[in-house]
């Protein structure tokens, strides 16, 4: 699991992953440099930590017009999982 800074602003009612990303258009939505990632074994529901480094942090208080969230996004292959995602109202 990766987590990496968007850097555009982004509407939840039409986003989706084949027009955010990945490929070529990456490095405009987001950063490719991840943040932090999780490289670990979860054996059911568990919970997942992230560290945000604090200059980014900063960087969101100093400028909070330009936080647009972060992305997270697991680089497994299909027909591979290893993570499931629940909506914001689940």
């Amino acid at each position: 699991m990766y987590l990496n800074a968007v850097l555009v602003p982004w509407d939840e009612e039409a986003l989706t992953w084949n027009s955010f990303g990945p490929g070529a258009i990456a490095e405009f939505n987001y950063d490719p440099s991840p943040l932090d990632h999780f490289s670990g074994n979860l054996t059911g529901p568990g919970l997942m930590t992230f560290a945000i480094p604090a200059g980014t942090i900063q960087s969101w208080i100093d400028n909070p017009g330009q936080n647009y969230g972060v992305l997270l996004w697991s680089a497994t292959t299909p027909p591979w999982q290893d993570v499931g995602f629940a909506s914001r109202e689940n």
